[in-house]
């Protein structure tokens, strides 16, 4: 199946980043997979030197498939050993991999674990958790779950979380803004 003309030239850009955006089934692996052999093919880059990434497992590892696949058909089995090495996957092991190869620059713990969600919600009620009941006793704490409920609070402290999250100010300031409004309300 031939390349679309912008496609092709997705595959074919050289000397610039390329991010391919599509909806689903309009041939993006192809696009990168084509691209990823091209530089490899026609410019002898190592694959070890390139970043192939994209957001899910499943296309991660069928990218990875083609791209062996093709590399072994066309009996360039240098390249094809180093594939197993190279940089392609999601942007979430990318970002993994570059914290576990840079865990001082990045202020990480360099033995850091990426937990499943499941797992993350429940560390997370659990700090939430403690944190409320070593503040129960202050005054100020004691009176806000008196007025608006234990739910109520746990889902306020959560939502700025979320939004400390996305913002440059500290949780600890978008929670002071947040307390300031429901008093104006």
């Amino acid at each position: 199946m031939k390349l679309s003309e912008q496609q092709r030239l997705a595959a074919e850009t050289v000397g610039k980043n390329v991010c391919v955006s599509a909806g689903a089934g309009s041939g993006k692996t192809r696009v990168l997979v084509e691209r990823f052999l091209h530089l490899v093919t026609r410019y002898q880059v190592s694959p070890r030197a390139i970043l192939a990434i994209t957001f899910t497992e499943k296309a991660a590892n069928e990218m990875k498939r083609r791209i062996v696949e093709r590399l072994r058909g066309e009996r360039l089995e240098e390249a094809r050993r180093e594939v197993e090495n190279a940089a392609i996957g999601t942007i979430h092991s990318f970002a993994a991999r570059l914290l576990r190869e840079h865990p001082i620059e990045a202020g990480v713990d360099p033995h850091f674990a990426i937990l499943e969600s499941g797992e993350a919600e429940l560390l997370q009620e659990r700090a939430l958790d403690e944190t409320i009941e070593s503040m129960v006793t202050a005054e100020e704490v004691f009176d806000l779950l008196h007025i608006y409920g234990e739910k109520a609070v746990r889902e306020g402290i959560l939502e700025a979380y979320r939004g400390s999250r996305n913002s440059e100010d500290p949780f600890e300031e978008i929670l002071k803004r947040r307390a300031r409004a429901n008093r104006e309300d």
